[in-house]
């Protein structure tokens, strides 16, 4: 046997030996249910070539998987920094997915700071019993509440909302996401499994709100909006800012702002349709008029609720609505206007169609929250 002989035989033998020890380890995987293709796979499908397997999650199989899935058509890089933003919350907060019970007080050696008393006071009124006390929160016995979702996205005042809702009717709500920084200030509901129906509302910021949960679905809805100007330059302010609470006016000039305008934009006017139309029945608070007429708009969230309310935790509530918690404290003002004609342009197109969309569903009209547009001359 010639010399070229010897060396292609012995490619042929190394090809198939590669070949072979693939679908060895092809076959290890698919055992593990992590073969090529199962999107359930908990560590992501598997890439097996000449013997060398590794996993991957590219964009692109990503992206497929959510068409199969027929999940909304939201821009496939918004979705990515989306998940990114989710996977980091769930590493800091794992501690608090293995709580399962409410705790009344806050934790050792801190006070309640989104009520402003001291601890001792708290503790007191909860021995007492005292229902016109509206510091005093608790969760209800299991099953005992409907699965309502409390929908807003990011920068559109939920924080203050929920504090609201949980002084008038003293009971606590939720996330399907459990934030660590609201259990901290107080929101003790963040501790308690959101299925469970033990607190009033569940706060979720998820574009489909009917899938937030595995086992559970919506069966009552409050939808929370903001002018999206508003929101989308607070919600902008809470990734960027820095410890000082001042963000570098440079980053408007970027195509990063540029690409969370179009995210952030797309999001507010899907979320709020989605939640309309899927989950009935809904209520629709705007944001602006909780802050001109909070007494009104909160009764009627006691009403949609089915809580009687008491005049004197409604006084106590009022008492305690100037406390804004909140999380991102935004220092300084800006110099100029961040928003580009396109992305105005962009963002009244959104607001005439949620207008539209939310009057058909009949889920409450939306504010004029369109702004001028100069013409180049």
């Amino acid at each position: 046997m010639g010399y070229k002989h010897r060396v292609l035989n012995g490619f042929y033998w190394l090809l198939i030996t590669a070949l072979f020890v693939d679908v060895i380890i092809l076959l290890h995987h698919m055992a593990h249910r992590n073969f090529p293709g199962n999107r359930y796979a908990p560590l992501g499908p598997v890439r097996c070539k000449f013997g060398l397997c590794k996993r991957e999650t590219s964009k692109g199989e990503t992206l497929m998987r959510l068409k199969a899935q027929k999940t909304l058509p939201f821009d496939v890089e918004s979705f990515f920094r989306r998940e990114k933003w989710d996977k980091k919350l769930a590493k800091r907060n794992f501690v608090l997915r293995k709580l399962n019970k409410i705790f009344r007080s806050p934790p050792n050696g801190t006070e309640l700071p989104y009520i402003g008393i001291s601890k001792e006071r708290h503790q007191k009124s909860e021995k007492e019993n005292d229902s016109d006390d509206c510091t005093v929160v608790r969760s209800l016995p299991e099953g005992s509440l409907k699965l309502r979702a409390l929908y807003s996205t990011y920068g559109s005042g939920s924080t203050w909302f929920r504090y609201l809702v949980e002084l008038s009717t003293g009971i606590c709500t939720g996330s399907h996401y459990r934030d660590n920084d609201d259990y901290m200030a107080g929101f003790f509901g963040e501790a308690v499994d959101p299925v469970d129906r033990k607190c009033i509302l569940i706060k979720t910021t998820g574009p489909n709100v009917t899938r937030a949960f595995e086992r559970g679905t919506f069966e009552e809805a409050i939808i929370l909006v903001r002018n999206p100007y508003e929101a989308i330059l607070s919600s902008f302010y809470k990734t960027k800012y820095d410890k000082d609470g001042f963000i570098n006016d440079s980053v408007f000039k970027t195509e990063e702002w540029t690409s969370f305008v179009t995210d952030e934009c797309t999001r507010w006017f899907f979320g709020a349709m989605n939640t309309c139309k899927t989950i009935r029945p809904s209520l629709t608070i705007f944001y602006e008029d909780l802050v001109n007429s909070t007494k009104h708009q909160l009764l009627r969230v006691l009403n949609f609720l089915e809580v009687q309310p008491r005049e004197k935790r409604i006084q106590c509530t009022f008492n305690r609505a100037d406390r804004i918690f909140k999380k991102y404290t935004r220092k300084g003002n800006l110099t100029f206007d961040p928003y580009t004609k396109d992305m105005k342009e962009r963002i009244n197109a959104r607001i005439k169609s949620l207008r539209r969309q939310l009057a058909i569903g009949n889920c409450g009209d939306v504010p004029e929250y369109e702004v001028n547009i100069p013409t180049e001359s």
